[in-house]
């Protein structure tokens, strides 16, 4: 359909009568980046098709529930009446959807025969509107363990106003949190004040609002849980906001992470020369090389450039940015004690923002929301925070970045999906005008040009899965399954912003791609030089291949790798995985 107010083309179409919007079907492996961003999951359900036309047609206040994703067993095949969903089938009549006979005769008993599946029932509005955010205790430390890295800034900052004590009452409920003692309701947020108006502003930057620096209302308390939300534990003093029955952070992302901090970032404080023994230098320096020649001075003022694609939740991105923090930490602390200096030292809290420069990248708009309000709670919500989240389709980002990233790391989906699009163009006819267009042109440069035709309108309409089944979540589905591109995708958009000297990608994929994240290293023109070893996931790391000029020069490329056993078979963390990967990253063991 033509969307309201967009103009018709001005282009001569051979036509005497005008031409209704005109549509065309295509089926994409991926969604196209123009419709990247209409939608968090694009073809998932048609919820907005559907309920905008039911509330057009009644005027009751009663909203529709949406409906679910396309049925991974039938894949809807009956049901082709609105729109060829990736098959030759003919179109049949609607009244099937409602008819019992029909449903019966489909035969599909995941479905029940209306060719789409359910939506979780605690993604439902109702379910989440009755469902108050959570402040989650954290697990009990063992013996011998406290949280390391850099503290969470929300806990950091006192109230002095006795107008407003509700801040030091979070905090206090938080620090018990932390201690595990137990967990905490959040009521929702109150209404939103009134806004000033003109007569009353006094001062212009009264209204300037960053959420950071005013501790006398709730917008410094932008990182409280709202319905249907949790702040639960990430690692160290940080914590992170996620949605209660939605996409949550996962063990992939943890050792993704890990991978990132271990392989690719000293801690501390000795740097390991490019053509190290283990074959992967280290980015303790922010893009230094690790030279005997660079001082821990100059690697404490040049910041970490890192990019995390498709940073969802920001778990991952937050994981890396706060190791590059607790590093550059130790890295200062040490410089101080080689200076000896007479004063005393003025010990900082938080590292220098100057420390890291990150950035997240996210189509999803409801998870940059959680982001963004999980880096509040760690780093600050002020525009100065050294971890920025970006609300893009990070295929259209790379191609409009023009910097260069120390590191970058990446969490594709691993289930494929095929979409069905609809491109919507406008054509009129070869003599058509308007009083309006014919006024316009008196008085007016004969050689001015028309204004140029809108682009075409693309809308996913459908999106099927071709492996496994599709997420009933709809902040799950795009995460688990391919929407904005696999292995390949991620690889093509590292390979050209990566840092062509030190640089270094580090991805997460399942095993049974191993062969396919092999081929898109390879196409992106880059050389896998560590990998781990496992049954369910791979953890690579990826360098830019030399160039040619350099290929002489440049030593034999040996891919090293490594296991890492998560669970035993009882179920339990192995001892291995308890002391690598929780010790490193501050995160309580098993008591």
């Amino acid at each position: 359909m033509m969307m309201a107010g967009q103009p018709q083309q001005p282009h001569a179409v051979q036509q005497q009568q005008p031409q209704s919007p005109q549509q065309s079907l295509r089926h994409y492996r991926f969604v196209p980046c123009e419709a990247s961003l209409q939608n968090d999951a694009p073809g998932w359900n048609e919820s907005t098709a559907s309920t905008n036309s039911r509330n057009s047609n009644n005027n009751n206040d009663q909203t529709p529930l949406p409906e679910g994703p396309i049925c991974w067993k039938c894949r809807n095949h009956n049901n082709n009446s609105n729109n060829n969903i990736l098959t030759t089938s003919t179109s049949q009549s609607l009244e099937h959807k409602t008819s019992n006979n029909n449903i019966q005769a489909c035969g599909c008993k995941v479905c029940g025969g209306s060719g789409r599946l359910p939506v979780s029932r605690r993604q439902t509005t109702q379910r989440q509107a009755t469902t108050m955010g959570e402040i989650k205790k954290a697990r009990p430390n063992p013996p011998g363990f406290s949280p390391s890295g850099p503290p969470a800034v929300a806990l950091m900052k006192k109230t002095t106003s006795s107008c407003n004590h509700s801040l030091d009452e979070w905090r206090r409920r938080i620090h018990s949190a932390d201690a595990g003692q137990a967990d905490y309701w959040v009521p929702p947020p109150p209404p939103p004040a009134p806004k000033k108006t003109s007569h009353d502003d006094d001062n212009p930057h009264d209204d300037d609002d960053d959420g950071d620096n005013d501790d006398n209302d709730h917008s410094s308390l932008t990182w409280l849980p709202r319905p249907g939300e949790q702040l639960v534990k990430l690692l160290g003093h940080w914590r992170i906001l996620q949605r209660v029955g939605s996409h949550r952070w996962t063990t992939d992302d943890l050792v993704t992470a890990y991978v990132a901090v271990t392989q690719c970032v000293t801690s501390p404080p000795p740097q390991v020369e490019e053509g190290a023994a283990d074959g992967v230098p280290r980015l303790g320096s922010g893009g230094c090389t690790g030279n005997s020649s660079s001082s821990s001075s100059s690697c404490c003022c040049t910041p970490v450039r890192y990019l995390d694609l498709g940073c969802g939740n920001g778990s991952v991105l937050q994981m890396v940015s706060w190791a590059i923090l607790k590093q550059r930490q130790e890295l200062q602390q040490q410089q101080q004690q080689e200076q000896q200096q007479q004063q005393p030292q003025q010990h900082s809290q938080q590292p220098s923002e100057r420390s890291l420069s990150g950035v997240g990248v996210e189509a999803r708009a409801e998870a940059v929301a959680l982001a963004r309000r999980s880096l509040a709670f760690n780093l600050g919500n002020s525009t100065s925070c050294p971890v920025q989240v970006r609300h893009a389709d990070f295929r259209q980002f790379v191609q409009d970045n023009e910097r260069q990233y120390d590191l970058i790391t990446g969490t594709p989906p691993y289930f494929r999906v095929d979409f069905t699009t609809t491109t919507t163009t406008t054509t009129t006819s070869k003599n058509e005008s308007s009083p309006q267009s014919a006024s316009s042109t008196i008085g007016t440069d004969d050689n001015e040009q028309p204004p140029p035709p809108p682009p075409p309108t693309i809308v996913v309409q459908h999106a099927v899965i071709r492996q496994g089944g599709m997420p009933t979540a709809i902040q799950s589905a795009p995460a688990r399954c391919e929407f904005r591109g696999g292995i390949e995708a991620y690889c093509h958009a590292a390979a050209q912003c990566l840092e062509p000297t030190v640089g270094r990608f580090v991805v997460c994929n399942s095993y049974i791609h191993h062969a396919r994240s092999q081929r898109a290293a390879v196409e992106a023109g880059m050389e896998i030089i560590h990998r781990g070893r496992g049954l369910l996931f791979v953890v690579y790391v990826m360098r830019l291949k030399p160039r040619d000029d350099d290929e002489e020069e440049a030593p034999e490329t040996t891919t090293t790798e490594s296991q890492l056993t998560v669970r035993e078979v009882t179920g339990e963390w192995t001892p291995e995985y308890v002391e690598q990967v929780f010790g490193r990253m501050s995160i309580p063991g098993p008591v």
